[in-house]
């Protein structure tokens, strides 16, 4: 009987420390991104949504992901680094791309541009986290937090692009 209450408490344990570190990732990432939003302007983080769209559309269709694999699967956790390198870089180049062609510069002028970008940044982490997970998440492993299936479950995925666009039409007029 000792040895079920010692694992029951093991895996409790590890449990909340999961949750925990992911918390604090995802705290530490919003903060940054707020910081981003703050220095830069809304319309930058605007870019970056419409850039992770490009990227959630264009990584699926990679057809050398294979071939950037060559030997064994770097893997990160529980994700595939391969993958989460392809995702990162789609995202990259298409923000790149639209700061060339498209212009979206608002200065914070009154508190509610503040309100506005901290919403941006709420959603600019959801949807890069979003993305990550169901662009690399290798599904062999089980799901372990609430944060994760915040994640990866189809509801959420579609409650996570359609919010990301609502924000964008309310913010940036």
């Amino acid at each position: 009987m000792k040895g079920s209450i010692e694992s029951i408490t093991e895996e409790a344990f590890g449990y909340l420390t999961s949750l925990s570190i992911e918390i604090l990732f995802l705290g530490g990432f919003f903060l940054l991104i707020i910081a981003y939003g703050l220095r830069s302007s809304r319309g930058n983080l605007i870019g970056i949504i419409l850039s992770i769209y490009i990227a959630l559309l264009l990584t699926p269709l990679f057809p050398y992901k294979d071939i950037l694999n060559v030997g064994e699967k770097v893997v990160l956790g529980r994700f595939d680094l391969g993958s989460l390198l392809i995702y990162f870089g789609f995202i990259f180049l298409a923000f790149i791309a639209m700061r060339r062609v498209v212009d979206y510069e608002w200065e914070l002028t009154r508190l509610g541009g503040l309100y506005q970008t901290i919403v941006l940044a709420f959603f600019v982490t959801g949807l890069l986290s979003l993305g990550a997970f169901k662009t690399s998440l290798i599904y062999g492993f089980k799901t372990l937090t609430p944060v994760d299936t915040l994640f990866t479950t189809p509801e959420y995925f579609f409650w996570w692009i359609f919010a990301s666009i609502i924000t964008i039409f309310i913010t940036a007029r």
